[in-house]
């Protein structure tokens, strides 16, 4: 029984000394491990984007261990020996690309695996999970190595090129011949909304848009607006490319629109579109349906009529009429009142005035009637919507303008004022040098018709009664009221006129557009 039990304590003992070995082998082995993982045997490179035709490459990219880090991205074209770094290069159409990848060991101790002739034996290298090719060779053009940080004989093993040809990008058919075809050709009374056109079945290409504009116009008609009899219209045809498909260069595209050719074509900002230029001649009937005055000069109190303005559609012109109130067929007048003369008869301020313009067809037209025999026009007065009176032969537009405004007064004055003489009392009369202001009706103790005095000396208004003293000096204060239609000239909120005393210069200052104060010294 003894001897059983010491066997038991020996073989207790000499399991016990097994597993402890057991312990002591497995901490060094795990220990050996961690060491181990400075090695770098796979590379694993993720979140690059397969370039696409006309698009930016992407030089973006992911690392899969915290042993390596990635310091810079680079691509090559198929059969070119230069590096691609440029965020403005646009990948180009059946085309191979190639990624390089360069990394960098994230610290001293980590280290990519070499072979004999201490070339890169990193077998395992993918990209976006595709075999890759890794290097370790060093290409200046493509980076560059400080020798201060590593050691030259060990700078192999820091930094490897991880590199992958993507497949190649979409073949593209490139477009130089286009055609247009079923075009709806501009008729008067017709609108810019109206028109349409096709173009080959399986040509790559399609009509996107359909952009008019009137000849000698600098915008695009509205969807709404007329085509008229006669005129001349610029169609900008938009055509879009389908997929694979884009276009040459657009001074080197040629097209025809229903057989005809195309003068021209006009620059797009990418090569899936292009426009197309046409010119047409509106057909259909000829009588006009549209009215466009412009540059009509809106009337100014003070200054004359101008008899000007611009014709802006086509198929009609002036009346030849001309006398004491018309000038070329355009009268001016004021609202539901009194001819203004040719002469040279000036606006009134705070008045409404209307201007007649007479037109007729050119030849060969007429103006465009309903089924009831009813003029049926669009008419238009700088850009506003004018009314019109007549027949097909002749019309009267009438437009009236928003009431005039007061004169503006640039020059303000007074004469014949008593300059200051010992003994006398203060003068309070004046002549006001213009009929278009005059006294302001201001009267107290101490102003009469708008006139005081002020003794600099004795610093003090004067009464009506007060003498003048030698040897002291005195201000006359003027103020003056502009009559109804009139107003003194204010720029930014600052009265900005020229006033006078007697002929000279005084001192102006005012409270409104209609009230100024001369101030003079004596």
């Amino acid at each position: 029984m003894k001897k059983m039990k010491h066997f038991r304590r020996i073989f207790a003992a000499a399991l016990f000394a097994v597993m402890l070995f057991g312990c002591f082998s497995t901490s060094v082995f795990a220990a050996k491990e961690m060491f181990t993982t400075y090695q770098i045997s796979s590379v694993e490179i993720t979140g690059i984007d397969a370039p696409v035709y006309y698009e930016s490459l992407d030089y973006t990219a992911e690392e899969a261990s915290q042993k390596y880090n990635i310091i810079k991205v680079a691509w090559k074209a198929k059969n070119s020996d230069e590096y691609i770094t440029s965020s403005g290069y646009l990948a180009s159409a059946a085309t191979e690309y190639t990624v390089y990848v360069v990394l960098e060991v994230a610290s001293p101790d980590h280290y990519f695996v070499t072979g004999e002739g201490r070339v890169s034996a990193v077998t395992d290298v993918t990209v976006n999970g595709n075999p890759a090719h890794a290097q370790n060779w060093q290409d200046y053009e493509l980076y560059s190595v400080d020798a201060s940080k590593y050691e030259h004989d060990t700078t192999y093993e820091k930094y490897l090129v991880v590199s992958y040809t993507f497949p190649a990008t979409e073949t593209i058919t490139s477009i130089q011949d286009v055609s247009v075809i079923n075009f709806t050709v501009p008729v008067a009374g017709m609108t810019p909304a109206s028109t349409s056109a096709d173009t080959p079945s399986g040509c790559g290409y399609y009509v996107s848009d359909i952009r008019w504009v009137r000849s000698g116009a600098s915008t695009d008609m509205a969807s709404s607006e007329m085509f008229e009899y006669g005129q001349k219209y610029y169609a900008f045809i938009d055509l879009t490319a389908e997929s694979g498909y884009v276009f040459y260069k657009y001074t080197h595209m040629n097209g025809t629109v229903d057989g005809v050719k195309a003068p021209g074509f006009a620059s797009t900002s990418t090569p899936e579109m292009v426009t197309m230029l046409m010119e047409f001649i509106a057909t259909g009937d000829p009588v006009v349906r549209n009215v466009d005055i412009k540059d009509i000069i809106a009337p100014v109190a003070g200054e004359a009529p101008s008899y000007s303005a611009t014709l802006a559609s086509s198929g009609y012109v002036r009346s030849d009429r001309s006398d004491a109130y018309y000038s070329k067929g355009m009268c001016w007048s004021v609202e539901y009142g009194d001819y203004v003369e040719v002469s040279g008869q000036a606006f009134s301020p705070v008045t409404r005035y209307q201007v007649d313009i007479r037109l007729k067809p050119a030849d060969g037209m007429e103006f465009a009637t309903n089924s009831s025999g009813n003029l049926d026009l669009q008419v238009t007065v700088n850009g506003k919507t004018a009314s019109y009176a007549g027949n097909k032969n002749e019309i009267i537009v009438t437009y009236v303008f928003p009431e005039t405004g007061n004169i503006t007064l640039s020059k303000v004055g007074v004469t014949d004022i008593d300059a200051p003489q010992e003994g006398e009392t203060p003068d309070y009369t004046a002549t006001y040098t213009n009929v278009n202001y005059g006294p302001a009706d201001y009267n107290d103790a101490k102003t009469t018709k708008g006139i005081s005095w002020y003794n600099e000396t004795d610093k003090k208004l004067m009464d009506s009664s007060d003498k003048f003293e030698a040897g002291k000096t005195y201000t006359v204060q003027v103020m003056i009221w502009a009559n109804a239609g009139y107003e003194f000239q204010y720029k930014s909120g600052v009265i900005n006129v020229a006033g006078t005393v007697n002929g000279k210069t005084a001192e102006i200052s005012s409270r409104s557009d209609v009230e100024v104060t001369l101030e003079y010294t004596f």
